[in-house]
């Protein structure tokens, strides 16, 4: 009878997707990272999806296995709060894993204001239209600030933000900034 001249380990491959493993927010256009833990895969493919696992979308693969078992990933503008990453083994697809819980991609929200924008002169009890464009809101807050920042005052609340402007009655006061 003879032996191996030492041990050796029978393992199956394995994926563990680490991030984003549920109720992560990534914003699109940002790049975030998906990470993995793996053992025993070569290459592998990465998608992810937008409607709960109905169906899925190719990110990258085959990626070939590193130390890191990471990929940067440019977040698509496909907002929804029902996503999830699954990587697989780019030979055995049978071998993979999927986000523990679903995941948001979120559209980048700025409003920029347009008008009064500095250097207008106000008359208190005129009318002077509030304009801003704006990405990703619904909803905005309006406020002034007599003082430079230091103090705000309410102007409105639930604004609709793609009406893209507010008639705003200047209040009765005196301030420079």
């Amino acid at each position: 009878m003879s032996k191996s001249a030492g041990t050796f380990e029978i393992s199956k491959p394995s994926i563990t997707v680490t991030a984003p493993n549920g109720g992560d927010v990534w914003t699109a256009g940002t790049q975030q990272k998906i990470t993995w833990g793996a053992g025993g895969v070569d290459s592998f493919n990465i998608e992810y999806t937008t409607d709960g696992g109905t169906t899925w979308m190719k990110i990258a693969g085959p990626v070939p296995a590193a130390d890191t078992n990471a990929f940067d990933w440019t977040v698509p503008a496909t907002p929804s709060e029902k996503c999830f990453v699954r990587v697989s083994d780019a030979n055995n697809s049978v071998i993979n894993d999927v986000s523990d819980i679903a995941f948001a991609i979120k559209l980048p929200t700025s409003v920029t204001v347009t008008a009064p924008n500095g250097g207008e002169k106000l008359v208190p009890g005129k009318i002077v239209a509030i304009a801003w464009t704006f990405t990703g809101l619904t909803e905005l807050y309006l406020e002034y600030s007599p003082d430079g920042g230091a103090n705000w005052k309410e102007i409105a609340g639930g604004v609709k933000a793609a009406d893209g402007s507010y008639a705003w009655v200047i209040p009765d006061i005196n301030s420079t900034n």
